[in-house]
C-alpha cells in the first residue's frame, strides 16, 4: 500500500484522494496531500487505488514575483491547473524582504526543481521621473521593470533543463483560479491568455503556451531599456507592444481568475517582518 494514491471519506462526507507514505504496521495510514498530513483508520480506506489517468501530460508552472499567498493558493494550483498530471515547478522569485520570509516555506511545499533569486543588472533608469510622465492609473514603474526581471530569471531556469513539456504555464503565487483549465481549449501555435483586465494592454499575470513560445514570452525584459525611450511604462500596456512588436503570436481563452488576497504593498512588507501569514 505504501506508495499508492487511495481514496477515504471524512466524516462530515467530504471524498479525499492522497499517497500512503507509512503506516504499515499500525492502525492507521499516514497520507499526504496537498502539503497536509492525515493519520486514517486503515477500515476508512477504500480498498480500490486512484488508477493513474491514462496518457498523463508533463506541465511545468512557472512562478514569477513575490511569494504572497502561496501556502493558500498551492491547493487551488493542484486541482485547476495541474489536475493530476505531472508537474515541475520553476520559481523566478523579487528582491523583495516578503521573500525572506515566505521563501522556505514556499521551497518545502511547491519543491520546484529549479529555482532563483532575481539578480540581473538593473538598466539605467530613473524611476522618480519615469512616474511622473506614465498615466494616473498605472502602477508603480518598478512593478513592470521588475516583473520582467523576474520572468527573466524564470525563461533562464527553463532554459537550463532540456526537458519536453506539453505544456508550460507562467503565473503568479497570488492567483486563484476558480475554475479548472480546459487544456482542450488550448492552441498549441500560440500564447493563451486568458480573457480580461487588459487595462487597454493585454492581461498580464497568466500565459500558457509551448516552451518555444512561452521562452519568448518571458524574456521581456532587455526590450524595457528601448521601449522607455519611445514612450512610458505600463504593465498591461508594455506588455501589448512587445508581443505586438515581435510578432509572437496570442489568443484569448477562459480561466477564471483573481488576486487573491489583494494586499497594500505596505501589508505585506509588515507581514514579513512579523513573519505572519
Amino acid at each position: 500500500m505504501i506508495g499508492q494514491t487511495v481514496l477515504w471519506e471524512t466524516k462530515s462526507g467530504e471524498k479525499l484522494s492522497g499517497k500512503v507514505t507509512g503506516g504499515e504496521k499500525g492502525k492507521r495510514w499516514r497520507i499526504e496531500k496537498g502539503g497536509k498530513t492525515y493519520y486514517v483508520p486503515k477500515e476508512d480506506v477504500k480498498k480500490g487505488v486512484v488508477k493513474k489517468p491514462k496518457n498523463k501530460m508533463k506541465i511545468a508552472v512557472v512562478i514569477s514575483g513575490r511569494l504572497t499567498s502561496y501556502d493558500k493558493h498551492y491547493q487551488n494550483i493542484m486541482d485547476n491547473l495541474v489536475q493530476g498530471n505531472d508537474v515541475d515547478f520553476y520559481a523566478g522569485i523579487s528582491t523583495e524582504p516578503i521573500n525572506e520570509r515566505l521563501l522556505d516555506g514556499f521551497l518545502k511545499m511547491y519543491k520546484p526543481i529549479a529555482w532563483a533569486i532575481s539578480d540581473k543588472p538593473l538598466f539605467d533608469i530613473d524611476f522618480k521621473k519615469e512616474k511622473e510622465r506614465m498615466p494616473k492609473d498605472s502602477a508603480p514603474p518598478q512593478n513592470t521593470v521588475f516583473q520582467a526581471r523576474n520572468r527573466d530569471k524564470s525563461c533562464e531556469l527553463l532554459m537550463s533543463k532540456n526537458i519536453k513539456y506539453d505544456w508550460i504555464i507562467s503565473t503568479r503565487a497570488d492567483v486563484y483560479y476558480k475554475n479548472k483549465l480546459d487544456y482542450s481549449e488550448l492552441d498549441p501555435s500560440v500564447v493563451n491568455i486568458p480573457n480580461g483586465a487588459n487595462y487597454k494592454g493585454i492581461q498580464d499575470k497568466i500565459a500558457i503556451a509551448k516552451k518555444p513560445l512561452i521562452l519568448r514570452y518571458l524574456n521581456m525584459y532587455d526590450y524595457l531599456e528601448e521601449h522607455i525611450k519611445k514612450t512610458h511604462l505600463h504593465a498591461e500596456r508594455t506588455l501589448n507592444k512587445y508581443l505586438k512588436k515581435f510578432k509572437i503570436p496570442v489568443k484569448r481563452m477562459t480561466l477564471g481568475h483573481q488576486l487573491f488576497p489583494k494586499v497594500p504593498h505596505k501589508q505585506k512588507l509588515k507581514v514579513a517582518e512579523t513573519g505572519q501569514k
